[in-house]
């Protein structure tokens, strides 16, 4: 049984994809101009950064939506600025991008494959459900499968697989952060099309 005790922290917490497009679109406008503190400010300006009371969202939510675009290499942070990347996903999420619009089905499916194929979210979250250790979205969707979660007290969870063996022991509740994101980017799009 493998524990999940490599990282102390994750990076992953629940976010709204379409504020990360549009964070994304406002990074793509100023690529390499806008520092942290700059980019969250213009973020509540434009209302990508704002809870639906329209008040701004507090420091440490905008500092997950930062985190969650460099981790899944959608933008990097170089010398304190922000650059979008040269992975042609995140540019073909760029071209396709309407701000504030909801998420098309083509942006879904383009989000859905850049979380599948971070190393992180295969590691903590997408590789209990396959057997095969490479694999894209199509292939997920075609032969993961599934698993059963029991909660054991202050033992915390256990990830079992089809045949009842175990495949991770997680005694952190960042674990409920990376099936959020996992569940969310590849469920986004409905299972059968």
């Amino acid at each position: 049984m493998a524990e999940m005790t490599e990282r102390k922290t994750l990076w992953m917490r629940y976010v709204d994809f379409r504020r990360v497009r549009d964070l994304l679109l406002l990074i793509a406008e100023n690529n390499g101009k806008l520092r942290a503190g700059t980019l969250e400010q213009n973020g509540i300006k434009k209302k990508i950064l704002i809870k639906d009371d329209g008040m701004p969202l507090t420091h440490s939510p905008r500092y997950h939506y930062r985190k969650v675009i460099e981790h899944l290499g959608m933008a990097a942070n170089i010398n304190g600025f922000y650059f979008i990347s040269e992975d042609e996903r995140a540019r073909k999420l760029l071209s396709l991008a309407q701000p504030k619009e909801p998420l098309t089905e083509k942006e879904k499916e383009i989000i859905a494959e850049i979380v599948i194929d971070n190393s992180n979210c295969k590691k903590y979250f997408f590789n209990c459900f396959m057997e095969a250790p490479r694999y894209d979205l199509s292939t997920f969707r075609e032969k993961a499968n599934w698993i059963k979660v029991e909660t054991r007290g202050k033992e915390g969870v256990i990830l079992l697989n089809p045949r009842d063996h175990p495949l991770f022991y997680i005694n952190t509740s960042e674990f409920n952060v990376c099936g959020l994101l996992g569940c969310k980017a590849v469920v986004i799009r409905p299972w059968n099309n």
